[in-house]
């Protein structure tokens, strides 16, 4: 944490995990309320299906980093291969619901 000037913290009792701490709860807020109106467009767009991969993926990417960091085995090619993989699966997702609105409006006539 080097961009943060911490040399008065130590002396107030505030520690690094503090700024850490600090700092991803004030991210997890920030993008609480960034993400919110969009989540609220899907359900009203009835798009049940995207909220669900975005929440399967960031389940997915946690409990792989929760692996690798108990492995100790950190390697930029494993985490490269699981967003490629859940990227595939979006668009999987994408495009067998474009096939089934495609094939559902030739087949109502």
């Amino acid at each position: 944490m080097s961009w943060i000037k911490t040399e008065h913290f130590p002396s107030l009792g505030i520690t690094e995990e503090h700024l850490i701490f600090a700092i991803v709860f004030s991210s997890t807020c920030i993008f609480f309320l960034l993400f919110y109106p969009l989540v609220n467009w899907f359900i009203s767009q009835k798009l049940q299906k995207m909220i669900t991969y975005i929440i399967s993926s960031l389940f997915v990417v946690v409990i792989y980093l929760l692996l690798i960091v108990m492995n100790e085995m950190f390697h930029v090619y494993f985490l490269k291969i699981i967003l490629q993989a859940i990227s595939f699966f979006g668009l999987f997702v994408v495009g067998g619901y474009l096939f089934l609105q495609v094939k559902r409006k030739f087949t109502s006539h």
